[in-house]
């Protein structure tokens, strides 16, 4: 089994989905606090348009996928709740498309 998209993601679809109950895990005492990589993994590595916006280059050039909207809203509130930090809560609320709200 190849891990290298857990221990070190490169995109939402390395395991997005999974993130935020490895983000909430350490909370509940369960495994290891990964706090040293939260930061880096959504907020930081990921394509972004110039609004903030979560997007990918593929198959069109920066292009917003729902996929993504699934996988980062929650593991930015899990990062904003393990941190403390509202920019992340901040950064979850501007995942989602103004038609929406």
């Amino acid at each position: 089994m190849n891990l290298r998209s857990i221990v070190k993601p490169r995109s939402l679809d390395d395991s997005g989905s999974m993130w935020a109950a490895m983000i909430k895990a350490p909370r509940a005492g369960v495994g290891s606090d990964l706090r040293p990589v939260v930061d880096n993994y959504v907020s930081s590595t990921q394509l972004r348009l110039a609004d903030g916006t979560l997007a990918r280059n593929r198959s069109m050039p920066e292009s917003p996928w729902l996929d993504d909207l699934y996988m980062s809203v929650p593991c930015l509130a899990q990062a904003g709740k393990l941190t403390g930090d509202s920019r992340y809560f901040d950064d979850a609320a501007r995942q989602i498309p103004n038609e929406c709200s």
